[in-house]
């Protein structure tokens, strides 16, 4: 009998030699694999695997784009199928990682209801040249604006039933371009919520005038008053002689250290950049630009620079309902670092950030930015000028996928304070602040 295939009689795997249970193994993940194209066929969308049976060169490939295997570890020899998938599909079906919904990017699925200044929205949402928690909403919202000052109440229909139809769209466009943040999912039921309420003997011009207001005093009290309100508070935290170390670039931080510094305080800070985004570089050069002392590193450098540090600020994208800060993918690294070294850790975050979800880590709920943004990097110093870099091309290469996971969990443990637009509290507070300032936000 040849070692490599299934015995026919059934035993356990204790019985088996190791050839035999390699053998099995490859069997019931083509079983599977096999299972999965079914179910995806059933659905009938596009780029659907190809069939088992068939192995010519192209079969199950759309559009040219190249196909690898479901699993995530590469083929082995003794593995009888050509079952395949595309790349754009290979993080859907990963088991660790398909129920993330990865953003399609593409413009030409939007339809004739999409207003011009959301697709622009979108576009721009794609290209990250709007990036923070606080800039995207507010430009959504604005754009939300745009939508209803544009916006007439069909014939038979009254607005308050039948403008949440005609939002629908732009949101579902706005999410298929990038996925949306908590901030901005709590922002669009306020909306919503204002638009419930109008009286239905108000007229179409009185309605949109008192949404719009309704919008805008969203964006001054919950974002605009909210950051001063915390920046107020973060700056008790800041005396001379400080060493205070940041990751990335949060808006609120930015404006609590040039606060800070336009006050005549002494400090110094620590910019901890990370990859893809590199949004520390921006930070270190406008901090540099008005006089304040940095010193700038990449996320490499975090365990030898995080001795000179007195403390550490963070932004955040959400506040988790247990009192977890969901943040840029590095931010909890830098919190773990810090509680190594005691460093006390303070978190800046308004309270339409948070939410009631609870994650315990960062594969429960995430978002999957594109492969380029890691890969496409400029080549080496030392390199050639005619030298490619290293992944270019990685698209053809089978046995290579590339995961960019833009968010991580900071546990509870590892966060001193949290200061929010209700002032300084500790994270196992969020509970509280969730049942009695979630109001606040219908209001």
């Amino acid at each position: 009998m040849d070692g490599t295939a299934v015995p026919a009689v059934k035993k356990s795997q204790k019985d088996m030699t190791k050839a035999e249970r390699k053998a099995l193994q490859d069997q019931q993940r083509a079983e599977k694999q096999a299972r999965r194209a079914a179910v995806l066929a059933e659905r009938g969308g596009g780029g659907s695997p190809a069939s088992s049976g068939h192995g010519k060169s192209g079969a199950g490939k759309t559009s040219g784009t190249p196909t690898i295997p479901i699993t995530p570890t590469a083929p082995t020899s003794t593995a009888s199928t050509s079952t395949s998938y595309s790349r754009n599909e290979y993080w859907e079906q990963a088991s660790l990682l398909s129920h993330i919904e990865q953003a399609k990017g593409e413009t030409h699925l939007a339809g004739r209801e999409v207003h011009p200044a959301i697709l622009q929205l979108g576009l721009l949402y794609k290209q990250r040249r709007i990036c923070g928690g606080n800039a995207r909403c507010v430009a959504m919202l604005t754009g939300f604006k745009r939508v209803i000052q544009d916006y007439q109440t069909p014939e038979h229909s009254v607005m308050p039933r039948h403008l949440p139809t005609h939002l629908s769209p732009q949101i579902t466009f706005l999410v298929s371009m990038r996925p949306m943040s908590v901030g901005m999912g709590n922002a669009i039921r306020y909306v919503k919520y204002e638009i419930s309420i109008l009286p239905p003997e108000w007229s179409e011009d009185q309605s949109k005038e008192h949404l719009i207001q309704r919008i805008d005093d969203f964006i001054r009290e919950r974002i605009t008053l909210a950051d001063q309100e915390i920046m107020e508070a973060a700056l008790d935290r800041i005396i001379d002689g400080d060493v205070i170390a940041v990751y990335g670039r949060s808006s609120i931080v930015e404006r609590t250290l040039l606060e800070a510094h336009r006050q005549g305080r002494q400090f110094r800070v620590i910019v901890i950049d990370g990859r893809p985004l590199n949004e520390g570089r921006w930070l270190a050069k406008i901090l540099s630009d008005k006089g304040i002392q940095v010193l700038y590193t990449e996320i490499h450098g975090l365990s030898y620079i995080m001795e000179e540090a007195t403390k550490v600020l963070f932004g955040a994208h959400a506040i988790l309902g247990n009192g977890a800060i969901l943040g840029r993918v590095g931010m909890a690294a830098v919190a773990l670092a810090a509680k190594g070294r005691r460093v006390p850790v303070v978190v800046c975050a308004e309270t339409y950030k948070m939410t009631e979800r609870v994650q315990l880590d960062a594969y429960v709920h995430n978002e999957i930015g594109p492969a380029e943004l890691l890969v496409k990097q400029k080549r080496d110093a030392t390199a050639q000028p005619e030298a490619k870099a290293p992944l270019e091309g990685w698209e053809e290469r089978p046995g290579l996928e590339v995961l960019n996971l833009m968010y991580d969990v900071t546990p509870v443990d590892w966060v001193g304070v949290l200061i929010t637009d209700v002032g300084p509290v500790p994270c196992s507070s969020v509970p509280v602040l969730l049942r009695e300032y979630r109001p606040m936000t219908y209001q």
